[in-house]
């Protein structure tokens, strides 16, 4: 395959693609890293200049070569051998790359070991084009700031369905961006509250957020532990199978990750294709979350619900004791509510453990005097810092009544009243949660979710189907996008 092809082809091209390409010696590991190079020299920093790309790897040509010397030996470390991907800029890479987590603080860190994951994926014949830019520190900084904004990278990635028009989401933003734009086939995002559901939404891939405790966080900037997962963002499901099931796996740093031990990586993969719609029990949650999609939104996600009905799917619509979109629609009706307390608590704790671990290249190891810091160079906090000094305003986090109320409310409402009892009391094989505005309720019960593309309006806004599983019922959620994805509207790649 020429170079010009392949550039042309690239946006549509999977990894089983690849690999058949890569293995039959039509393209090298070299050339497929050139290309994707070149696609984000001219779209990513010229032309719309998505901005979605921090930096690139410095060694990936002479990784490359190194393994297409090996597929020239015939040796093969398997379907990722030679696969590019691209890393959120908070996971841990040792070596040349930094990681910054999106601060100007952080310009000059490099991490002294790789995340978990990214050892995961290197074994497994991976190469790490580089890494993606992110909100800013998770967007903890301001709530002013635009959505996906990062100081370090000068303002927000773009959207390339609408570039200044529409939200490119956050924080995984530059991961689904560069996806969505063919600036790489696959790229790993994190999650806490709807970081990788949301961007992949809005840019019309795919976002996939494990079962927490599925994949492993060491190395990778924390949130909250019953909450945070890394997860890949693909252009379709079958690749984020691929990627997940390469990434999953028992790490002693992060004990959460214990109940991996209850799945087989290959299970993951195992039959993905071969999913069924007929006779399949699946929830929607409108209340609460329906009603902020435009006309034009409406009628592109009851589309796609018809398509499912048409393929034998049995819908149970309105779940009508969902109680997160019940408090949603009524607050007034309710004496209990979500709230961000427990998460800010958390992260309270954690960042500043975080913090106190990096070495001399960052010139703070607080949160305390990060705000001093940003105070110093105001050019780092465009946006002010009101929500880093809320949080470092916290008294005696985790130690209060106030946050244990939040906490519990939080699986209350999310879990017994909300996903899993939605899932437990209607017998669904999934729960569709409309629009992105419910994309936190999963994750506080840490239940997997995935948005795949259902289609655009009119106008070209993209609209996706977001399915919430059992927890730890990753491969079959996975199946059952996947069967959903082979009915639904092709997905349109952007007009660049």
């Amino acid at each position: 395959m020429s170079d010009k092809s392949l550039h042309s082809e690239l946006t549509g091209l999977s990894i089983i693609e690849l690999r058949n390409l890569l293995d039959n010696k039509k393209i090298s590991c070299k050339e497929l890293v050139s290309a994707y190079v070149d696609r984000i020299s001219k779209y990513d920093k010229s032309g719309p200049k998505l901005n979605s790309v921090r930096e690139l790897n410095p060694d990936v040509f002479e990784q490359a070569a190194y393994l297409d010397d090996m597929l020239k030996e015939g040796q093969s470390k398997g379907l990722l051998h030679g696969i590019p991907v691209l890393l959120k800029d908070c996971i841990d890479t040792k070596g040349a790359i930094h990681t910054t987590c999106g601060a100007v603080m952080m310009k000059d860190h490099y991490a002294e070991c790789n995340a978990f994951i990214v050892d995961r994926l290197l074994n497994a014949g991976a190469l790490i084009l580089g890494k993606a830019n992110m909100s800013e520190w998770y967007g903890f900084v301001s709530t002013k700031a635009p959505s996906g904004y990062s100081a370090i990278a000068g303002g927000s990635m773009l959207n390339p369905y609408k570039t200044g028009i529409l939200k490119p989401g956050g924080s995984s933003g530059g991961c689904a961006v560069a996806v969505s734009a063919g600036l790489v086939t696959a790229s790993i995002g994190t999650e806490t509250s709807g970081s990788i559901i949301e961007p992949a939404y809005f840019c019309s891939v795919v976002g996939f957020k494990p079962t927490t405790g599925l994949v492993s966080r060491s190395g990778i900037l924390p949130v909250m532990t019953g909450q945070d997962s890394p997860g890949p963002i693909t252009e379709n499901v079958t690749d984020a199978a691929i990627i997940t099931a390469f990434m999953a796996g028992y790490d002693k740093k992060d004990i959460t990750t214990l109940s991996a031990f209850k799945i087989r990586n290959e299970a993951l993969l195992e039959n993905v294709d071969s999913g069924k719609l007929a006779g399949k029990r699946i929830g929607i949650a409108r209340d609460g979350y329906y009603d902020d999609l435009s006309e034009q939104e409406k009628l592109t996600f009851d589309k796609a619900i018809n398509v499912l009905i048409e393929n034998g799917v049995e819908i149970i619509d309105n779940i009508p004791d969902f109680l997160p979109g019940q408090i949603k629609k009524h607050p007034e009706r309710y004496d209990i509510h979500l709230s961000s307390v427990a998460m800010n608590h958390e992260f309270k704790v954690r960042f500043n453990y975080y913090l106190s671990n990096l070495g001399p290249d960052v010139p703070v190891h607080s949160l305390s005097q990060l705000i001093e810091w940003n105070k110093a160079h105001k050019s780092a906090i465009p946006y002010g810092q009101d929500y880093l000094e809320e949080i470092e305003a916290i008294n005696d986090p985790l130690m209060t009544e106030q946050y244990l109320e939040a906490k519990n409310n939080d699986l209350y409402i999310c879990g017994k009243m909300g996903v899993n009892g939605a899932l437990k009391n209607h017998k669904l094989d999934a729960l569709i949660m409309p629009g992105v505005a419910g994309q936190g309720i999963a994750p506080r019960t840490g239940n997997p979710i995935i948005t795949i593309p259902a289609g655009y309006t009119d106008s070209g806004v993209p609209v996706g189907l977001n399915f919430v599983g059992h927890f730890m019922g990753d491969a079959e959620l996975l199946k059952l996008a996947r069967a959903c994805e082979k009915v639904m509207p092709k997905r349109k790649p952007p007009v660049l």
